[in-house]
């Protein structure tokens, strides 16, 4: 008997050890250099439209690498597949764009969409980033009204 629970115990044992393994991330699977940090998808006070109030909702992409990374083609795009593609941005160690809704002057820090409506669902939506080639890079959901905003 004692023979069948210790052999029992070794089979688990690998087992389990067998499941950590599988479900350890890869090293394709790690994190991307460059990630969403913030949403603001509930522009504050009354929605109405203007432009301070479309530019009142964003999303910021901060670069968390030890090095500069070009985002040249990258895109962010909410869950009804409305899309900004970045130009020629680079981005230091540290440093974030932030992608606003209405119009703008682009800066280094700052980037503008240019529409005439809202495009972060209040109740619920995704922001996802994806590289130049489509391979997603990050994102951000929530499934309720609630602060205005999420943090990654």
């Amino acid at each position: 008997m004692r023979i069948r629970s210790t052999a029992s115990a070794a089979l688990l044992a690998t087992a389990v050890t067998g499941a950590l393994l599988a479900t350890a991330p890869s090293a394709s699977a790690a994190a991307s250099p460059v990630q969403i940090s913030k949403v603001q998808y509930d522009s504050p006070g009354t929605d109405t439209r203007s432009n301070k109030s479309l530019n009142g909702e964003w999303v910021r992409l901060q670069n968390r690498s030890k090095s500069t990374v070009s985002i040249k083609g990258w895109k962010v795009t909410d869950a009804s597949r409305h899309t900004y593609t970045f130009g020629s941005v680079t981005l230091k160690r540290n440093q974030s764009v932030t992608v606003y809704t209405g119009k703008g002057t682009n800066t280094t820090a700052s980037k503008y969409q240019g529409r005439g409506a809202y495009v972060w669902n209040n109740d619920r939506d995704t922001a996802t980033l994806t590289d130049s080639k489509g391979k997603k890079k990050d994102s951000v959901s929530w499934s309720r009204p609630g602060k205005g905003y999420v943090t990654s």
